[in-house]
């Protein structure tokens, strides 16, 4: 029913796609509106984040609304006094600990571009831009650009904007790292239409903004991000996301450069009696303006989520109250993606991400685009963490390793006012901690405050732990992360161990004596959610062979396997194949086969109590090397520490990435 009608925009759609984005913007005012920080995004479900706004000044530089809310102490922790704080600062940690999540910086937005046709018009006048924009790009370590011009009207103003963005994007250019541009484009017919193709030739991706089809400006009620055009809607209803798609198409941009947008808020009609129908002012709302409603409150009690088959758009209509209200649903954003799919776009990218419903819930938008995308489908590509000539300390110094802490039983540890506690992951700042090598520091990246295990009488083990001021000459802070045991030591205070006790109902996490050596502990098992790491005994390095599935012990020391925590696979590299034993027998074969986390047969654990690979399917079996070379590994009996032969079942477990656990 719906087919797109052009040849050649068919021919552009069907270039060969990048991986897909998952772009959320991040407003200067969500954490005092609406109480939604940084440490609120989810960094497994988006791939870039968009701060909105700077604003341009006639002389050529940039201002921010809330210059408090974005460099000042009002947003998270005090990271120090030479360091970059606020929202940039809660930003920059927040790349740090989610590497494939890139944040850019977006210009302008409605009502904010006036100085953008003169700046656009004058030779001197790009150039101050473009300096003060990299500028601000390198000092608050962000990945990118995003323009925001909304919107560039007429042929000279649209011919400057394209000569603006070619300038911009050469500066980038010459970046030490890549640094992306992008700008976000009208959801209908524009002016930009003759310059399309050529922008599309360099820029990154454009944002079409493809909702607000219909509101309180509109004549009649009508749908804000239908999917398809209504054949039966009024002719100045005539807006939708596959006609805006297919508009860019026929000018000229690929759909690997063209992401879908979709808004986290609903449009309400009040007084209509339905669709197509008059309307009253609006009077109601929750999103910061009458006639708007955030995502996460839709639907409104007393009403039913409905979908118009036809045009793939979400509505809810009260007929007591007269009211209503069109938005996207997941049923929809189902529909979006395989739309999306279907024509190679480059991804999705949402306005604005304090709308949606929690990461966790089944109604999360942003969660239902990875899920109808494939998580596996995502760019990971990795952001940018080093800008040596920043002003801010915390950013020149940003090559610091982070780490995220789990543990035997998958829960993550957080810091949360100064106490850490082990609950269901949530991929937040809480959940993220700096290990300073120099100083055996780990530090909280929201409280900007190091572990710290002091004296305490009242407690059993004779310690307490918290979070306090980091001072490198403080002995109570001293760690040592050791992967090869799975624990956190404590490195000045003797035999003492971080510890979380599952019948502790507040979740708490304490210090402990250390376990000895030769028991396992769960309750001081701490290990990263995945681990890359060589896999040894002696001399001998646990190998495989992707091609031809089998594994070996060689002389080698470059093989490296990804160990899942979370899911208890070994996994070969990146080659997406994992250690599997489908024979639960002495001598029972062990190969690569494909990864999965629902395969029994490739669930392993590592016993650092007796250095041996246990397999979970089959109790009392683990990896054995079969002889001393170990050119047949296979599995067999797990031996007990007095066998003459439990040295072919024990391996050391070394990090790859971060020698000092090792």
């Amino acid at each position: 029913m719906h087919v797109a009608t052009v040849v050649s925009s068919l021919l552009l759609a069907f270039a060969a796609a990048a991986p897909y984005r998952n772009v959320a913007y991040f407003t200067e005012w969500s954490p005092e509106t609406f109480n939604y920080n940084v440490n609120n995004l989810d960094g497994s479900r988006l791939t870039h984040i968009n701060y909105a706004f700077a604003t341009p000044n006639p002389d050529g530089s940039l201002r921010f609304a809330n210059t408090s809310a974005a460099f000042g102490t009002a947003v998270g922790a005090d990271l120090g006094p030479t360091s970059l704080q606020g929202n940039f600062g809660q930003l920059f940690a927040f790349k740090r600990a989610n590497r494939k999540v890139k944040v850019a910086l977006s210009i302008g937005g409605w009502g904010n571009g006036d100085a953008f046709p003169a700046i656009a018009a004058s030779p001197s006048l790009r150039a101050a831009f473009i300096t003060n924009v990299l500028e601000v790009l390198v000092n608050l370590g962000l990945d990118g650009v995003d323009m925001d011009w909304e919107y560039p009207t007429g042929a000279t103003e649209t011919a400057n904007f394209t000569t603006l963005m070619r300038e911009i994007k050469a500066a980038l250019n010459q970046l030490p790292f890549r640094a992306e541009l992008t700008f976000a484009a009208p959801g209908f017919e524009s002016d930009l239409g003759p310059h399309l193709g050529t922008l599309c030739s360099f820029v990154d991706a454009i944002y079409l903004m493809t909702y607000d089809f219909s509101g309180s400006w509109s004549r009649v009620a009508g749908y804000s991000a239908n999917l398809y055009t209504d054949a039966k809607a009024p002719g100045d209803f005539k807006l939708s996301v596959d006609a805006a798609v297919q508009y860019y198409l026929q000018k000229g941009c690929p759909g690997s450069k063209l992401v879908m947008g979709l808004p986290l808020y609903g449009t309400s009609f009040e007084n209509t009696a339905g669709l197509y129908q008059s309307f009253a002012t609006p009077t109601l709302g929750d999103n910061g303006a009458a006639g708007s409603w955030r995502y996460k409150s839709l639907p409104l009690a007393g009403t039913t989520e409905q979908v118009d088959a036809t045009t793939m758009a979400t509505y809810t209509y009260n007929p007591s109250t007269k009211m209503l209200i069109t938005y996207d649903g997941p049923a929809t954003i189902a529909a979006k993606m395989q739309y999306l799919q279907k024509f190679n776009l480059a991804g999705a990218m949402f306005w604005e991400a304090s709308g949606d419903d929690a990461a966790r819930s089944a109604r999360s938008l942003i969660s239902a685009v990875v899920s109808g995308l494939g998580a596996g489908n995502m760019d990971n590509s990795q952001n940018n963490l080093a800008y040596p000539t920043s002003i801010y300390s915390n950013v020149r110094n940003g090559n610091r390793p982070t780490l995220q802490l789990y543990t035997s039983r998958g829960l993550a540890i957080s810091e949360w006012n100064g106490k850490l506690y082990a609950n269901a992951p949530r991929h937040n700042l809480n959940e993220r901690f700096e290990f300073d090598t120099a100083t055996s520091l780990l530090k909280s990246l929201s409280a900007n405050a190091c572990l710290d295990a002091y004296p305490d009488a009242s407690k059993a083990a004779g310690y307490a732990l918290h979070t306090w001021s980091c001072d490198a000459s403080n002995g109570n802070q001293k760690w040592k992360i050791d992967i090869q045991n799975h624990r956190l030591a404590h490195a000045t205070h003797p035999n003492l161990c971080v510890d979380v006790d599952p019948n502790d109902a507040s979740n708490g996490v304490q210090v402990w004596q250390c376990h000895a050596l030769n028991t396992l502990n769960a309750n001081q098992w701490i290990g990263l959610p995945t681990e890359r790491v060589a896999i040894a005994n002696k001399q001998r390095v646990l190998t495989g062979d992707a091609g031809a599935g089998t594994i070996t012990f060689a002389d080698s020391t470059k093989q490296h396997w990804i160990v899942d925590n979370v899911h208890q696979t070994i996994a070969l590299g990146t080659t997406g194949l994992c250690l599997d034993a489908y024979q639960g027998w002495n001598g029972g074969a062990v190969h690569l086969y494909a990864c999965s986390q629902s395969n029994t047969n490739q669930k392993w654990s590592y016993d650092s109590a007796t250095q041996q690979l246990r397999h979970v399917k089959f109790p009392g079996f683990c990896l054995d090397m079969g002889s001393a070379s170990g050119s047949n590994p296979h599995l067999w009996s797990c031996h007990a520490a007095n066998s003459p032969y439990i040295g072919l079942q024990q391996f050391t477990y070394a990090s790859v990435d971060y020698t000092f656990m090792n």
